[in-house]
């Protein structure tokens, strides 16, 4: 099976404290929403940023979000998480509230979380509560080391871009091939215990996840997907797949690379 790994990029220098959000934001945002289309609207969006240590993402979220975090790896396997919510800036509310001068303007807004404990191999063993906060996001933040530094040791000792965006989405594909492995164990026992209210159903569940195992297997991210029906990804959501979710990578380029465009 081939398939594209879709993902949006960006390129910044994090060292710069005026990385806009809009502008970060405007691929995604429209990535989530479609995410999102079968789901109620919601006014907050949710993104995670996350990378491996030592990539630059708490100072990316930083820049976002206004804080003064320390930039510190985490410990590797330790769910540690930074969260702010901030307003996202609309020229179409800013000439709506000229115009009709309201008491208050109230904008939408997005919650950023830094998940720091990603690591290679995590997938092999990911805690419930690292799990629980991956799913919760509508979409992600990838941050990729594109810099050298000898003062920041990298946690793969050599910088190499393309492979550890290989890493995160290698362990978010396991993740995932787990999961739908448990739900079609699942779905096998209940068929055999006659626990099966609805025959039709539960075929057509089987059949989907079958699917998603296929794809998986190649390799291949959910939301590469293209035959899915509505319903269908409308039945998905509940799971949270990591590999469903839409993915900005940003590369990290430190304070003296060219723009690679």
């Amino acid at each position: 099976m081939n398939c594209e790994k879709n993902h949006y990029y960006a390129w910044a220098d994090c060292v710069s404290p005026d990385l806009p959000p809009h502008g970060i934001l405007n691929q995604v945002c429209s990535a989530v929403l479609r995410y999102r289309r079968h789901s109620p609207i919601e006014a907050m969006m949710r993104l995670g940023i996350i990378g491996l240590p030592n990539s630059g993402k708490t100072t990316i979220f930083n820049a976002l979000t206004g804080s003064d975090y320390p930039a510190e790896p985490f410990s590797s396997g330790q769910l540690e998480v930074h969260t702010a919510v901030v307003s996202v800036p609309d020229e179409r509310i800013d000439r709506l509230s000229a115009f009709f001068k309201p008491k208050k303007t109230t904008y939408a807004s997005v919650t950023y979380s830094d998940i720091g404990g990603l690591d290679k191999g995590i997938g092999e063993g990911l805690s419930g509560p690292m799990r629980n906060e991956l799913q919760q996001v509508d979409g992600f933040l990838h941050v990729i080391r594109a810099f050298e530094d000898e003062a920041v040791p990298h946690s793969q000792q050599t910088v190499d871009p393309i492979r550890d965006l290989h890493i995160i989405d290698g362990e978010f594909l396991l993740l995932d091939l787990i999961a739908v492995e448990n739900r079609m164990a699942r779905l096998t026992e209940e068929r055999q215990k006659g626990k099966v209210e609805n025959k039709q159903q539960a075929m057509a569940e089987t059949a989907l996840f079958e699917r998603l195992h296929a794809h998986l297997e190649a390799e291949c991210p959910l939301r590469d997907m293209t035959d899915l029906t509505p319903d269908e990804a409308k039945s998905l959501r509940g799971y949270g797949f990591l590999t469903l979710k839409p993915v900005l990578v940003i590369f990290n380029t430190g304070d003296s690379a060219a723009d690679p465009a």
